[in-house]
């Protein structure tokens, strides 16, 4: 029980809402008590005035601090509140009104009106029904103590309400009001300085997740290459190991055949790879380029040629890529026909001592081909052309 009403207590709208009820309820029973204990030296109609006014401001004031004392929750609704501002100042308001010298100051209750609508509002959801409640509330205010009041007032003052006791418990009310607002202002601003605490505090640690985030994601990123080039690498090798077996499988199946024969299906296997429109397969005779084998193009068997870019990929000993010469579809006008972008050179030689560049394969191609699968080629090239030299060294033994 005690730990709910501490947790109540330190709600400021319910502690502000409390407190005005509360100091109105304290300062009723009170005048009550003065009322009727002086009342034989009282004249009857301030008599009957008091009675009255303290008989409502009773009915008023205590069921409303019964329910906010049973129903914590109802101080959220904004009506309750602006019903709690106009319980505990309407007495002071109605005394304005009928005394000639009002036993409350004018002043005092708008002021009073102000601070409670302060602090029973938030400024930054209830801004506007706080503003439009104070300005028509300190208008009934103003227009009942002001341009009526010469027109309503019709009491004299008494010692009772305009004495030194009264004075004294009005400003011990008003002291007791001032030290709520102080505490509340006080629990406010630590409130806030907490809230500015763990929002830094959150902060910082959004800032390390998100540093912490943006390492796994390097980190992921970097395993993520690793594994893509592992990949890659392990697609090569398969890729390689395919090229190979084919190639394997064609020298077995081509073992003992002539040279030409040899070159003419190892021209149709490599466009099945490549995609080549056209090819030739020359023989190195005696610094010549005798064409022995050809792909699309077999009008040109038997024909020789000798420099340019054989010679270059010759020397290279290494797939050559060129773009299509002009001057060689000149000279070669079936080549022209055809339209190549490019043209590859693939020098098949034996890596071995005595060995050398057997033949040239010449292909050509409507696009680049695929460097990968070129670099796959040429690297069983070495293996082609020993495989051709030992062919070449038994025929010869």
């Amino acid at each position: 029980m005690f730990s709910r009403f501490r947790y109540l207590f330190s709600d400021s709208t319910f502690l502000v809402g409390f407190s005005l009820i509360s100091i109105a309820c304290i300062y009723t029973l009170f005048f009550l008590g003065q009322l009727m204990y002086s009342g034989d030296s009282i004249p009857p109609a301030n008599y009957r005035y008091h009675l009255t006014v303290t008989l409502i401001s009773i009915f008023m004031n205590f069921p409303l601090l019964l329910l906010i004392l049973l129903r914590p929750s109802i101080i959220s609704n904004r009506y309750v509140r602006l019903l709690t501002l106009i319980f505990v100042l309407a007495p002071a308001v109605a005394g304005q009104a009928v005394y000639k010298e009002p036993e409350i100051s004018r002043l005092a209750t708008i002021v009073a009106l102000g601070l409670g609508t302060i602090f029973l509002y938030d400024p930054t959801t209830e801004a506007r029904f706080a503003l439009i409640s104070y300005i028509i509330l300190a208008f009934i205010n103003i227009l009942i103590a002001h341009p009526l009041h010469d027109a309503i007032a019709y009491l004299e003052s008494t010692p009772l309400t305009h004495g030194p006791v009264n004075e004294l418990i009005f400003k011990l009310s008003n002291a007791v009001l001032i030290g709520v607002i102080l505490h509340v202002f006080n629990q406010t601003r630590r409130s806030q300085r907490a809230l500015l605490d763990l929002q830094s505090r959150q902060l910082l640690e959004i800032q390390k997740l998100r540093e912490e985030a943006e390492a796994a994601r390097v980190r992921a990123e970097e395993r993520l290459a690793e594994i893509e080039t592992l990949r890659a690498r392990e697609n090569r090798m398969t890729h390689q190991l395919e090229l190979t077996a084919r190639y394997e499988s064609l020298m077995r199946t081509q073992y003992g055949k002539p040279l030409a024969d040899f070159l003419r299906a190892l021209l149709e296997s490599l466009q099945d790879d490549l995609g080549f429109v056209a090819g030739l397969a020359y023989q190195v005779k005696d610094g010549a380029y005798e064409v022995v084998a050809a792909y699309a193009l077999p009008q040109y068997v038997g024909r020789s040629f000798s420099g340019g870019l054989l010679e270059t990929a010759t020397a290279l000993k290494e797939p050559y890529l060129v773009a299509a010469s002009v001057g060689r579809m000149v000279s070669l006008p079936s080549l022209a026909t055809l339209q190549p972008k490019y043209v590859l050179y693939l020098p098949v030689y034996a890596d071995v001592t005595g060995g050398g560049v057997i033949a040239v394969l010449e292909l050509l191609l409507l696009r680049a081909p695929d460097k990968e699968k070129v670099e796959l080629i040429g690297a069983l090239l070495p293996r082609l052309g020993s495989y051709l030299w030992m062919q070449q060294v038994g025929l010869q033994a």
